[in-house]
């Protein structure tokens, strides 16, 4: 099985621990980071996915990070367990997994736009204001600058993407001038 369907298990058993209070799940959103971050130093992921290394030296390892990132006893337990079931590598996943599971919950979406020059904050909020129009979701939206595009924008949402750019529109037109 997919370290990321693993991974979403484990996220919906560690959202049930938290049932109704959204603040708690909330708050286990940096500890969880903190974690994650440890899979990207190469030397500390070999000892935390290694078969061969202690668990009680990968539980140290997660127990000093969960410390300095102030997690709560439920969620030192949660590793604990994880750590003791063997699926340690889960935990890479595990903070992107549950985090989605949360904006889920609350009908958050994350898109991403792409536009040549860096758009004032009015002009992203009159963007996302637009989106919301046609979704019931909450758009959070983070801004790129790609100056290959010319003018215009590209909104990506999920899986979907509006490409209103300057330079597919040439591209377009280009192509039908051609043929």
């Amino acid at each position: 099985m997919s370290d990321f369907l693993v991974s979403t298990r484990y996220a919906r058993a560690l959202l049930k621990l938290f049932k109704d209070d959204m603040a708690g799940a909330k708050a286990q959103l940096e500890p969880l980071s903190a974690i994650s971050s440890l899979f990207e130093e190469p030397s500390i992921k070999r000892v935390l996915i290694s078969p061969v290394m202690p668990t009680s030296l990968k539980t140290d390892v997660l127990a000093y990070a969960l410390e300095k990132s102030n997690a709560d006893d439920q969620l030192r337990a949660f590793v604990k367990g994880v750590v003791k079931a063997g699926r340690v590598p889960v935990l890479e996943l595990l903070h992107e997994t549950f985090s989605g599971m949360l904006n889920d919950r609350e009908g958050v979406v994350h898109a991403t736009v792409v536009s040549a020059v860096e758009l004032s904050d009015a002009e992203i909020t009159e963007l996302t204001e637009g989106l919301k129009k046609s979704s019931s979701d909450n758009i959070v939206a983070k801004q790129t600058v790609d100056e290959s595009i010319l003018g215009g924008f590209i909104v990506k949402i999920g899986n979907s993407q509006l490409d209103l750019s300057l330079k597919t529109k040439i591209e377009a037109m280009a192509k039908n001038a051609i043929c």
